[in-house]
Order: C-alpha cells, then structure tokens, then sequence
C-alpha cells in the first residue's frame, strides 16, 4: 500500500486505534518521500472533507443546530479538531507520530457500547422543543456531538468550545466515549446529559472556569453544605451533574438517571433551576 492509499484508508478509518496506527505508517511511508509538504496538506485536506460534506448536508436538509458524527465521519471531525498544526513537513510528521502514539496511550478498544446516533438526536430534538436548547445554549452555532468507538482511560464524554474549528467559529464540541466496564454505574446518555450539563455551566458564565458563587451557595444550601471548599474543578463536575439531573428530570430520559446520590425533591429543585436559566 503506497502513501496514497494510506492517506485514504486514514480518512476511511472507523475507530481512532486503527487510525492512529495508520497516521503512524503514513508518517513512516512520507517520510522517505521528496513531496513530504504536498502529502501532509493532502492528508490534512482529505480529512476536512466528508466534515464540510456533513455539516453542508446537515444544514440543508435537517436544518438543525446540531449535528452528529458516527463512524468515519466522526474520526474525521476528531483529527481536524485535534491534530497538531501544519509547520514544516519533518516537523509536522514528527507532531503526527507524537499525536498517533498519545492517542493509543488514551484510547483502547470499546469496552461498554457507545452512545448510538439516534439516542443522541432523540434527546437533543426533545431538549430543542421544550426549551430550543441548540438555539440558546449553542449561542446560534452548530454543536458537534462526535461518537467515537473506543474507551478513553480517564473519561466518558468531554466537551469544550473550539475557535476556528469550521469556518473560524465557535464551536461547541461533545466527544463522546464508550464507558469503562466495571466503572462508574451510569449509561451512555446519562454521559450525554453531564456533558450536556457543562454545556449549560459554559451558556450562563461563558467559561466553565468560572464557578458562579450564587449556584454553588444554592447546592450547598440544598444538600451539598461542603461543596464552596472543595477544589474547582470538583465544583464543575457537580454543576454539571445538578444540570444532567434537572434535564433529565420528568422527561422521557428520567430512566438513564443514575445520580442516586441525590433525594428526590433535591432534583425538583434542580429540574426548576434549568427551566428558570432556558426560560
């Protein structure tokens, strides 16, 4: 198999292992050759592509504000996201092996199954028509919500806003793993909803770095009374576990719940925080 047919079969991937063993021959096969530049810009071009196809397709047909990559869709938009930089050709394959080998060091082969496509717009049509969610909380750009088959070491969904990701927006981005066995007891959506609750924490404040005093004063009023001395980035988690819980309460979702930790009438309370703040 030549370079070409490599830089194809990166684009075709449909899990990142193998992709990241395929970035790995590439950087081995472009290296020997003389148009290392005009090979690295082919790959990285090749992989914006079926990206752009998507969203295009998702725009004009679905006309929503979000849109969901499974598959080679979904590794795709990964590596635009997360591949180093064009510098020079040596230089920029050299990041590549570095990326490739990070990769299999934070990913391993699926271990619980992974969300699927339609859970995905399942929930996000229903949290778009009882309180246009995508609209609000998305600030009037598309959110990604990328499905990736492959179990990260340390987590089961992240999410972050990207500037210049397409078109130099900014863009709200939700990877979404499949859980560890024998982890924590939750779902695949329940990870959705968490993630979906930081995205709200970014909706109020801008930054999730920012922990709004007026919010933790009312969990630990409510139930958590240790919660203003614990460290920040424990504070975000709970924020976005007391968003998940309030989405998901009296809904359809109530079932992927799996925040036992809370009373009942605690979660009301937060089912009417997340109505007042979408309101």
């Amino acid at each position: 198999m030549d370079v070409y047919d490599k830089i194809q079969e990166i684009v075709l991937g449909n899990d990142i292992i193998s992709c990241a063993h395929d970035l790995q021959e590439f950087v081995q096969q472009a290296r020997k050759e003389t148009n290392r530049r005009k090979l690295v810009e082919m790959l990285y071009e090749r992989i914006t592509e079926p990206v752009v196809s998507s969203l295009m397709c998702s725009r004009s047909v679905a006309n929503k504000k979000y849109c969901v990559f499974n598959g080679p869709f979904a590794v795709c938009s990964f590596l635009l996201i997360t591949l180093p930089s064009i510098t020079t050709p040596l230089l920029t394959l050299q990041q590549i092996e570095e990326y490739a080998q990070e990769l299999l060091d934070t990913y391993s082969a699926p271990e619980t199954p992974v969300i699927t496509p339609d859970s995905v717009t399942e929930i996000m049509d229903y949290l778009d028509k009882e309180y246009d969610f995508s609209n609000k909380v998305f600030l009037g750009n598309m959110g990604h919500f990328i499905i990736l088959n492959a179990t990260h070491k340390d987590v089961g969904g992240t999410f972050s806003v990207y500037e210049g990701y397409i078109g130099g927006r900014r863009t709200p981005v939700f990877f979404l793993y499949a859980n560890k066995e024998g982890g924590t007891d939750t779902t695949p959506e329940c990870i959705l909803f968490h993630e979906l609750g930081h995205a709200l924490h970014y909706y109020i404040t801008g930054d999730t770095n920012i922990i709004p005093s007026e919010l933790i004063a009312t969990i630990s009023a409510l139930c958590l009374p240790r919660l203003p001395d614990v460290p920040p980035y424990m504070q975000r988690e709970i924020i976005a576990d007391v968003f998940a819980v309030g989405l998901m309460r009296n809904t359809p979702f109530e079932r992927f719940d799996r925040f036992t930790f809370f009373e009942e009438h605690e979660k009301d309370v937060f089912a009417r925080l997340v109505k007042e703040i979408l309101s």
